[in-house]
């Protein structure tokens, strides 16, 4: 998918050219026969406005609403991605499953507000001590899942260089 609004001018007047384009990521086609300026700046307000709304719903598909990281299809989504690089470098990735224990027990004593605090402070404390350059999702009501891009060295912990120690407790990258 292209991530900047693009145009395709052509000399070709071919609607399935046309519609390959835009399926293709492009926000709008123009023919060199009808290309003028005004053509053209309805085309460039068109592209950055259909731009703009593709990127909304995709990221009201891709992520949680309530923590605000990738919900369960945005992760697969890019550990799809993120497999094809590790393939294409000769690269490795890891895993880390992380299930909230008993956190049931906090929605059914203190109620879904209080629930939804702790989710929010766990997304807060993942995004604080992963890297950036980590996948972190929320797959389900209290399971998370990190993807580890980048694991050169198994024995260093994959973790942001200013993160608090005591907030971690495995080896890193498998």
């Amino acid at each position: 998918m292209i991530q900047i609004p693009a145009l395709i001018l052509t000399g070709q007047d071919d609607t399935d050219l046309a519609v390959s384009a835009i399926r293709a990521g492009f926000q709008d086609y123009l023919v060199k026969s009808e290309f003028n300026h005004h053509s053209l700046w309805r085309s460039i307000q068109h592209a950055v406005e259909r731009h703009t709304l593709l990127k909304t719903v995709r990221e009201m598909t891709f992520i949680d609403e309530l923590t605000k990281l990738l919900n369960r299809r945005g992760f697969y989504h890019n550990l799809d991605k993120s497999i094809n690089l590790a393939k294409r470098q000769n690269g490795s990735l890891s895993l880390v499953y992380i299930d909230l224990d008993r956190f049931k027990e906090i929605n059914d004593r203190f109620g879904h507000n209080e629930g939804d605090k702790v989710l929010i402070d766990v997304a807060r404390l993942f995004s604080d001590i992963f890297r950036d350059s980590d996948i972190i999702a929320r797959l389900g009501c209290d399971e998370f899942a990190v993807l580890l891009t980048i694991c050169i060295n198994p024995r260093s912990p994959p973790l942001k260089s200013n993160s608090p120690a005591g907030y971690y407790r495995f080896g890193g990258c498998v």
